[in-house]
């Protein structure tokens, strides 16, 4: 039976936590958040739900796939329900649940494994869209993609015994993959170009329905070579199906921070304007990391618009008009602390809390088109803002200070200079969200999301002379700052714009300005070192401990902006992306990397698949898929070449 709840549906899902909760004493809620921000938002609002409902709950971090299946294999007697944002969903989790347990899941990440979807009520998934037949194949054997079509047709064959865990529930969730046909993973990815075909083994139940069909008439042998033959039709349609679905690619949805809002409006949540602020920066994150188009976020963007609007009806139009009349200054009040405003967004990094010459060199979009970190791109720079009517005076002190009238023409300068440059309409302004944090104090949800981003990975980029124990120690403090630093109540509140004040929130704002620093730099310095190799199907580059420091790229979410940056880069020809950075234990963390030529398309990253293959053809090595990110695998440090190359000639094979 297919369990999964679309938009309509949402608030069942919730009650049935509820109902569980109380159906028994002294029950308890587990919610597992993955080390993104809009997982962490997602987290937020669904403890307040349940602070809100009286219902007892645990939270707790999980950056690993092993991590998951040790947390699931220890749960305490009292756990009646698990609650996953941003994890889960495209591994098996169906071997895993404890017996009455139900996992609720919010992923943005997919393909979702199918086994999920036919699970019951033991695993209920959040979808943001139907799923219709066209889409998912039918429930039954084989969901994992991973039997190609000889083994499919062998009815219980030795390989099915070799089958991992988190496919059909019987390995290793490290899924550490050494190219044994044991470790075949969900994919649909056929491994007869790997191995040769075995001659097929006759079971004694086809012995005996052979010398059946001996005794049949002659007249019935075709019906029933027909009917055979339309049998093996149907289910070689269903495998390709199941490996169609799983090959195409890994992609996102809409955030589960959004989700787990609307469900909240669902229910007697909706004039919460915290729970709403939440929604947006989970919203501004997602975007920020490319994980949906130009044209998804701006979809979504109107619909929590719109709930501003709701939320604030009067006071807000007023006080928009205000903030962009001819007035030289509009103070804002303390008694509107915690509004929301629906403002253009500039993509300049951290532009309230650094000067507007800093936060444009910084930003992606300005030092990818003019290359600032040459003297003539720095030397455009300046032009623009000349021809904008911004003195460079100006423009270098803290933009909080800068003459309120310069800041109020921004956005009409930068759009009528901006296409001289080569720059599209919108793409230096876009719709954000704005909130008042104190008296002519403000935060933007772009700036918190990368406030957060940066707290989540700050005490893990160097494990240099520490153990295990102490690394899982500094990953929870980091868990634990930033979602502090999304407490509206109290971060917000101490925080003004243009100082340097000691809250968890600033941290992370000068921790965000010097992780994007770095990446520039980094990405600038291995292009002037020719470190990239362009192959025909790929580009790839290491990142040793030698050349720089680098330990911060050794965290998915920090290498995955490095990849993201290096491929807006100039070069002659466009390919895909790998990346190879060293960690302490001298293993590579290696990540693929795709970016789409249009604003409107959803990209789907192969390099998964891609990895899969090759890490079946290297007999002696261990190639870990422990990250939910699918396109990111650890390879040991020895084998790293020979990775890259297995990696060229599957590709080149495909």
């Amino acid at each position: 039976m297919a369990m999964y709840l679309e938009v309509e549906k949402w608030q069942q899902g919730y009650k049935q936590i509820l109902h569980d909760c109380r159906s028994k004493s002294c029950s308890t809620v587990l919610i597992l958040c993955a080390m993104d921000t809009d997982a962490l938002c997602s987290a937020r609002i669904m403890s307040y739900l349940l602070r809100a409902d009286n219902v007892s709950y645990q939270l707790r971090p999980c950056n690993s796939y092993p991590k998951l299946k040790s947390i699931l294999s220890d749960l305490n007697s009292n756990v009646v329900g698990v609650i996953l944002f941003n994890l889960g969903s495209m591994r098996n989790l169906v071997s895993n649940v404890p017996q009455g347990v139900t996992i609720y899941v919010f992923d943005c990440h997919r393909p979702f494994h199918l086994a999920n979807i036919y699970a019951g009520k033991e695993v209920v998934m959040f979808l943001d869209r139907g799923v219709s037949e066209d889409d998912v194949p039918s429930d039954g054997d084989g969901l994992s993609g991973d039997e190609d079509s000889e083994s499919e047709s062998e009815s219980e064959d030795e390989d099915e015994e070799e089958e991992h865990e988190w496919k059909d529930g019987d390995g290793d969730a490290s899924k550490d993959v050494s190219g044994d046909e044991s470790q075949k993973r969900k994919k649909g990815t056929s491994t007869q170009s790997i191995r040769p075909k075995r001659p097929r083994k006759h079971s004694v139940d086809e012995q005996e329905t052979s010398t059946d069909s001996e005794s049949e008439p002659e007249y019935a042998k075709p019906q029933l070579q027909r009917g055979k033959t339309n049998f093996q039709e149907s289910q070689r349609s269903r495998r390709d199906r199941i490996s169609t679905y799983y090959s195409t690619g890994t992609y996102h949805t809409a955030p589960c921070s959004w989700i787990v809002y609307q469900m909240s409006t669902q229910l007697r949540f909706s004039n919460l304007s915290d729970l709403l602020w939440l929604s947006c920066v989970g919203l501004t994150s997602s975007f920020q990391q490319n994980r949906i188009s130009v044209t998804g976020y701006h979809v979504l963007a109107q619909d929590l618009k719109m709930h501003v609007k709701r939320l604030y009806p009067g006071n807000y139009s007023s006080l928009m008009k205000a903030r962009y009349s001819s007035q030289d200054n509009t103070p804002i009040q303390t008694s509107e602390n915690g509004l929301i405003l629906c403002e253009p967004e500039f993509p300049f990094l951290l532009l309230r809390h650094t000067s507007l010459y800093d936060a444009m060199i910084n930003s992606n979009t300005i030092s990818l088109k003019f290359k600032v970190w040459t003297r003539e791109g720095v030397q455009l720079l300046r032009e623009l803002l000349a021809k904008m009517g911004f003195p460079l005076e100006e423009c270098s002190q803290l933009y909080p200070f800068m003459k309120p009238l310069l800041r109020k023409k921004l956005k009409d300068s930068i759009e009528k200079c901006a296409p001289e440059y080569g720059f599209e309409k919108g793409e230096l302004c876009f719709d954000g969200f704005t909130r008042v944090t104190g008296f002519q104090s403000l935060i933007s949800a772009c700036d918190l999301a990368h406030a957060i981003s940066a707290l989540l990975e700050s005490n893990t980029s160097s494990s240099n002379g520490i153990n295990h124990e102490q690394v899982k120690e500094q990953k929870n403090v980091s868990f634990n700052e930033a979602y502090d630093a999304l407490n509206s109540s109290a971060e917000l509140s101490e925080f003004i714009n243009g100082t340097r004040s000691a809250t968890k929130l600033q941290k992370g704002i000068s921790l965000a300005i010097a992780l994007q620093r770095n990446v520039i730099s980094t990405a600038v310095n291995l292009s002037e070192k020719h470190a990239f190799i362009a192959l025909n199907h790929f580009r790839y580059a290491y990142l040793h401990h030698a050349d720089g420091d680098y330990n911060v790229f050794c965290q998915p979410l920090a290498l995955t902006k490095l990849a993201n940056f290096i491929t807006g880069m100039p070069f002659r020809k466009k390919l895909p992306l790998v990346l190879l950075a060293e960690k302490e234990s001298s293993d590579y963390l290696v990540l693929g990397y795709t970016n789409g030529d249009d604003d409107d398309d959803v990209v789907k990253n192969r390099f998964e698949t891609y990895f899969e293959l090759a890490a079946k053809t290297m007999q002696d090595t261990t190639v870990r898929f422990d990250s939910f990110l699918g396109n990111a695998v650890e390879v040991e440090g020895k084998s790293a070449q020979r990775f890259i190359e297995q990696l060229y000639y599957v590709m080149n094979a495909l």
